[in-house]
């Protein structure tokens, strides 16, 4: 539009185009030039008006023509729905592998779920029968703290503290090892061979020696822990196992008395103190 000429009547198409292309100006000047000038500028301006009508003609004939070419393609879609898409062989590939990829892997984790199942079936039926099985003499155990997790242990090492006894130190190991795993034996002054798989009940007295280091588990009233403050529990004796009496250790279980089971808690007691070993986090 042109705001500055909309006082001016537009019926005419000349004076239309002039105002649209903002030559009104020249018009303008037209009309005070004299009649000779005139004519030319007439002349040109009609040109240049034929020009852009020819122009403005043939975008319409284009646009038309690509209009009925569009009318003119075969309509591929049916009353089900639009036409299918192109099939690209390699994204139909792709597709199929990764069906398959996922069909395995469902197939892995159905087997691996059962197998799982099974397993933990297993295992509780391995620990319902350890709940009936008593310890024995001459079994081999391992000793597992109830409160803090860690596994009764002895160890190469001594005491080196001041006013130690200097035997070989019991700790409480985090992970299992063969210093975990201990041989029941019964109390000083009686051959294992004699009880040799006889059930540990409630009481009983045995000692406990150490596959590793073939020493007995053992305690004495001497000298104490410098950290917790109570009596040494040490791994002590010659490596054919200890006649000491301080290696002997009272099962209690209940007080109801019982077996001891290979599943079941149990506490040990020093029998010359008597005290239970204590271990702390």
């Amino acid at each position: 539009s042109a705001p500055a000429y909309s006082h001016l009547s537009t019926s005419n198409r000349l004076t239309e185009y002039l105002l649209v292309t903002d030559l009104y100006p020249a018009y303008l000047a037209y009309l005070s030039m004299s009649r000779a000038s005139c004519q030319f500028v007439v002349l040109v301006l009609i040109f240049s008006f034929s020009v852009l009508t020819t122009r403005a003609d043939e975008e319409t004939n284009i646009s038309q023509t690509a209009e009925t070419a569009d009318d003119q393609k075969p309509n591929t879609s049916t009353s089900d729905g639009p036409a299918p898409p192109n099939h690209d062989p390699l994204v139909e590939k792709r597709a199929a592998a990764r069906k398959a990829r996922d069909e395995a892997r469902a197939q892995w984790l159905k087997v691996y779920e059962e197998q799982a199942a099974k397993e933990a079936a297993a295992r509780a039926e391995y620990e319902a029968h350890l709940k009936t099985q008593p310890v024995t003499f001459g079994s081999i155990i391992i000793l597992k703290h109830a409160e803090t997790n860690t596994f009764l242990a002895g160890t190469n090492f001594k005491y080196f503290h001041k006013h130690s006894s200097g035997q070989h130190q019991i700790i409480a190991a985090t992970a299992e090892d063969g210093y975990a795993h201990w041989r029941v034996l019964p109390k000083v002054g009686t051959r294992w061979e004699t009880v040799k798989d006889v059930a540990v009940n409630h009481g009983d007295t045995i000692r406990l020696l150490n596959l590793r280091t073939l020493r007995c588990l053992h305690s004495h009233s001497g000298p104490v822990s410098p950290i917790a403050g109570i009596n040494e529990v040490t791994n002590h004796g010659p490596e054919t196992g200890s006649t000491d009496v301080n290696d002997n250790w009272m099962v209690w279980v209940s007080e109801e008395g019982g077996p001891w089971t290979l599943a079941s808690n149990a506490s040990l007691l020093h029998g010359p103190t008597p005290a239970a070993p204590v271990s702390r986090i």
